[in-house]
């Protein structure tokens, strides 16, 4: 079973790195990035676990972070529990290992699994060549995969649900993007 992160200084270098798709996904910093749409429920499944290990094998990453920014992971997660809602999402990992991660809780609470406790979450790899930002919502385009332009056919073949962000339309291979 997964364990979530102890380490305050290991999070405090993960939260800036978390912070800064933040700021790529609202804009205020510039990226080559493109974002595809997708519904963030979709984090939770087999075909995003099988499109999470094609991102780590494109970027060359060996894991990436999956992490809850809100609650908020201090105040409410490291006060209560006394651990972070972090987790690594390794190259290697099989779709079933991935949910068995998303639906780890911190020691003391077992059940408060990471996939589902949150509001805002983050997924990322070291390199930063790829990021996910979601948002609990009831519109399925909250969740928003920012990757490289020459990746978005590759991704369509993995990961049918993700729409352009001129789009509600899903991808399909040699689709043009348009807008973003």
């Amino acid at each position: 079973m997964a364990q979530w992160l102890k380490d305050s200084k290991q999070f405090d270098e993960l939260f800036l790195l978390c912070m800064t798709c933040v700021f790529i996904d609202s804009g205020r910093r510039p990226t080559s990035l493109v974002r595809l749409s997708f519904d963030d429920a979709g984090i939770c499944t087999p075909d995003f676990a099988s499109l999470v290990q094609k991102l780590l094998q494109w970027s060359g990453d060996d894991i990436c972070s999956y992490v809850v920014l809100r609650p908020d992971p201090v105040l409410h997660f490291r006060r209560v529990f006394g651990e972070y809602p972090a987790v690594e999402i390794t190259k290697s990992m099989t779709p079933d290992e991935y949910l068995s991660t998303l639906n780890s809780g911190p020691t003391q609470a077992p059940n408060e699994a990471i996939g589902s406790i949150y509001r805002e979450r983050v997924i990322v790899p070291p390199s930063l060549s790829w990021l996910v930002h979601s948002f609990v919502s009831s519109e399925d385009t909250d969740g928003h995969l920012w990757i490289p332009l020459r990746w978005v056919d590759r991704v369509a073949e993995v990961y049918p649900y993700a729409t352009t962000a001129a789009s509600s339309e899903p991808l399909f291979c040699g689709r043009e993007i348009r807008g973003n």
